[in-house]
């Protein structure tokens, strides 16, 4: 599950968050991984244990793309082979257009690997709504148009909507995994 988003939305603070809230026999180490086309550049990785799924014991990886313009090419990597994606959007007012660049850049990375938000797990995440007028989240929800997504406001810092956001985008790709693979409901 890859977390999509500008610099400074949150990104890093969600998967700190996550790894706080979660017990320790379900979470790996939170780390930082350089990336293969350029060592310097770091992601985030998150290791979560999700116990018996559909009789296997199921494990995700919660990728934080880093948000730099600089780092397009690497965000552009860590979309092959996704099952989810959860764009987190950073509320305030002064980042709208940057929010909007960084979901078209999204939208056109999906592209080039035959991919839209529409057809695989997707959720919104608005965060730092607790710092902004809820005029401007909804002018941003507006300018992002995915019909369909599920759409949580958040606070990493005050841990609202990070588990919320976490347990519905797992939620969507098991889901999805299951019908993609053929799993009976019997199964999952």
């Amino acid at each position: 599950i890859v977390y999509w988003g500008i610099s400074g939305a949150g990104i890093t603070s969600n998967l700190a968050m996550i790894h706080s809230k979660l017990k320790e026999s379900n979470r790996g180490a939170l780390q930082k991984v350089p990336t293969r086309i350029d060592p310097t550049i770091e992601y985030e990785v998150l290791p979560i244990e999700l116990g018996n799924v559909g009789g296997a014991k199921a494990r995700m990886h919660v990728i934080g793309v880093p948000g730099t313009a600089a780092q397009a090419p690497t965000r552009k990597q860590l979309l092959d082979r996704i099952d989810g994606i959860v764009f987190v959007a950073d509320s305030r007012q002064e980042c709208l257009a940057a929010n909007v660049a960084s979901f078209a850049e999204l939208v056109e990375f999906l592209a080039d690997y035959g991919h839209s938000p529409t057809d695989l797990p997707f959720v919104i995440q608005y965060h730092k709504c607790d710092l902004v007028d809820p005029f401007i989240i909804e002018r941003l929800h507006r300018e992002i148009r995915v019909h369909g997504a599920a759409v949580y406001e958040a606070s990493a810092i005050r841990g609202t909507g990070v588990l919320k956001t976490l347990t519905t985008i797992s939620k969507q790709v098991i889901r999805h995994l299951g019908r993609r693979d053929g799993l009976s409901n019997e199964s999952r």
